[in-house]
């Protein structure tokens, strides 16, 4: 059996300099604004910063393809097509909203704090750090989304999850194979990534299949700082790693503006068969010819466009219908 981890740790690694990068510029035009007249600060700068976030998403969605056929080729799995339509990833978040509107919490929180008396200094100082992890993190969430996309075309519906080197606890008790068809669960600034795993088989050799693995593999030092002195010791003693770390603490799946912990509210939609549903939608590079998908309440079909979570959700364990959908609303070709 092939031992992914390279190959997966290389992929996290390209990603996170490319995420880092972007976040370093974002942080250098926000640091433009004069604190005098923040929001003229950010009329003048909210363009550039779609371009930049816009663009590293691009960068990361590039990624996708070689490295899914890659991993699936390790596995000694068929690999098929796997292209992707990487311009669809850009300029909106997991939820579907637009990029500048996610961004002007850095705005929001700036002035929150020195209206309640905190230094300008300061502000700023938070309303950076704001900036860094919403524009890192959009990208990265970018990078992912491509990757489950391009799974996805090649037959598989299935991935393991990828720990970053040091992961935190709350990620490490979400160690193992997942479904696409389900949000990856991840915290403000996760740098967890996915690997396709051919259906019906557990994580591949090099990828954590469990926490206790994980946990297992760090040092007594590394145990203790990861899972705190007492929470190891639980573990050490007998206790499992998920009774020691709550599960959905801290975790999320999409989210809204000002607010990094919080799931963001779907729209119902009316499907073709007349049926309501739950979904995350983009008015962002809309399709050209319209979607079969009606808001509730409206009596035409809608121009929204499903976001790749949404499709999959929809498509259930069924690829042939996820890959369909996904040309249908241009991820695919």
């Amino acid at each position: 059996m092939s031992n992914l981890s390279p190959l997966t740790q290389e992929h996290l690694r390209r990603r996170e300099e490319l995420s880092g990068r972007v976040a370093r510029n974002a942080a250098r035009l926000w640091r433009s604004i004069e604190s005098q007249n923040i929001d003229a600060g950010w009329d003048r700068i909210a363009p550039h910063l779609e371009r930049l976030v816009a663009t590293g998403q691009y960068r990361a969605a590039v990624m996708a393809p070689r490295y899914t056929g890659a991993a699936l080729a390790e596995q000694g799995a068929t690999v098929a097509s796997g292209a992707i339509v990487a311009s669809a990833f850009t300029g909106v978040a997991l939820d579907g909203r637009a990029v500048a509107p996610e961004l002007y919490a850095s705005a929001t929180t700036t002035k929150r704090l020195i209206g309640s008396g905190v230094g300008v200094g300061q502000a700023f100082r938070a309303g950076t750090a704001m900036m860094s992890l919403l524009t890192a993190q959009l990208v990265r969430d970018a990078g992912n989304m491509a990757d489950k996309v391009s799974a996805v075309s090649r037959g598989t519906v299935q991935y393991a999850r990828v720990l970053s080197p040091g992961a935190c606890s709350r990620c490490a008790i979400l160690a193992g194979t997942g479904n696409f068809t389900k949000h990856f669960e991840r915290h403000p600034g996760c740098k967890c990534t996915t690997v396709p795993v051919r259906n019906g088989e557990g994580a591949p050799e090099g990828v954590f299949s469990n926490s206790g693995e994980y946990f297992n593999s760090l040092s007594e030092a590394e145990q203790d700082r990861i899972f705190t002195k007492s929470g190891a010791a639980a573990i050490r003693n007998g206790a499992s790693e998920i009774s020691v770390v709550n599960a959905r603490r801290g975790m999320y799946s999409v989210t809204q503006p000002g607010s990094l912990v919080s799931r963001a509210t779907p729209r119902t939609l009316i499907g073709p068969d007349g049926k309501p549903f739950q979904a995350y939608t983009t008015t962002f590079n809309r399709m050209r010819a319209g979607s079969p998908y009606r808001v509730d309440g409206s009596r035409r079909t809608s121009q929204v466009r499903l976001m790749p979570e949404t499709i999959m959700k929809l498509a259930g364990d069924d690829p042939a219908k996820a890959t369909e959908l996904l040309r249908k609303f241009g991820y695919l070709p």
